[in-house]
């Protein structure tokens, strides 16, 4: 949503700098195309012509799409860009990126947009940080790299006033606090209060359930995917109500695991953006911190 919106502003700007693009595409990668066919669609959108035969090489096609590029400034927006990587698997040590199968040539894509010299831009919107975009890249300008964060407080009563769900102070902090100021688990959360309780916002706090239908099976199949260690890290995490550093964290951890495994485990988890660093000191991204505890807590309930 947030790509499409920035493309829909940027068309409608008439002035102001670095609006002057003579042309935005847009497309999802949910589904994704293989590169080829990505090239070939960004290329007929552009007005040039591909020829069918012989079916062009990836090199013969970025060369025409930086030859246009470099002449003049176009947006090309590209959300969904998880989708070209191939899901976790629970039996890894940890977490390795991996694409699905037929689309590794979009590592060389990405690295093209920043080693080639043109005169456009590229927005990328994912919940991996490819390999390709490293963070020494990014430091050295290549690029630029933004998390998002939730809604402030105040966003968030408003929101849920729009939503028909009438809240204190009090009971509008507790719910941005467990949602993280998540619009879409603020919108899920709304949709329940509404549906079950009649819009009365204590009695479904009272309940202490907050993740429970498409948005709790959504989180659980990030989390249960993982490797083993990233799940423990990301449990230790949410039992911390503070922020910590990596040193502190792993001494959280049982059994301790080795230095290069651990540290590995912990930048994989910062480039799927399940965990965020401020400061040196470590915390869970999102709604996962509120999911983790409920989760701990209801196994707790069926084991007594």
């Amino acid at each position: 949503a947030l790509t499409a919106v920035l493309a829909e502003d940027i068309a409608e700007a008439e002035e102001g700098p670095g609006h002057d693009f003579t042309q935005i595409i847009w497309r999802t990668l949910q589904p994704a195309p293989t590169c080829n066919e990505l090239l070939h669609d960004w290329l007929q959108q552009l007005g040039v012509d591909v020829p069918q035969t012989p079916v062009p090489s990836f090199d013969q096609l970025t060369a025409q799409l930086f030859a246009v590029l470099q002449e003049r400034r176009c947006l090309l927006v590209l959300d969904g860009l998880d989708g070209i990587f191939a899901p976790p698997s629970p039996q890894e040590e940890w977490f390795e990126e991996r694409y699905r199968p037929g689309l590794e040539p979009y590592e060389h894509l990405l690295r093209l947009f920043f080693q080639r010299r043109h005169r456009s831009c590229v927005v990328l919107n994912s919940r991996v940080r490819p390999k390709a975009l490293s963070r020494l890249d990014e430091r050295h300008g290549a690029f630029r790299c933004l998390e998002l964060d939730g809604i402030t407080a105040a966003d968030t009563g408003e929101l849920l006033t729009a939503l028909g769900v009438t809240t204190t102070d009090e009971t509008r902090d507790v719910l941005h606090e467990t949602c993280n100021g998540s619009p879409l688990l603020l919108h899920h959360t709304a949709e329940i209060v509404l549906d079950f309780f009649a819009a009365d916002v204590q009695a479904f706090l009272a309940e202490d359930t907050f993740f429970v239908g498409e948005i709790g099976a959504a989180l659980a199949r990030q989390i249960d995917a993982l490797p083993a260690l990233e799940r423990r890290i990301m449990q230790a995490l949410a039992e911390s109500d503070q922020p910590v550093s990596a040193q502190t964290l792993t001494a959280h951890l049982r059994p301790r695991p080795d230095r290069r495994t651990y540290f590995h485990a912990l930048q994989n988890l910062r480039r799927i953006c399940l965990v965020r660093q401020d400061d040196a000191e470590l915390h869970l991204s999102g709604p996962f911190a509120g999911y983790l505890k409920e989760r701990a807590r209801s196994l707790g309930e069926e084991e007594d």
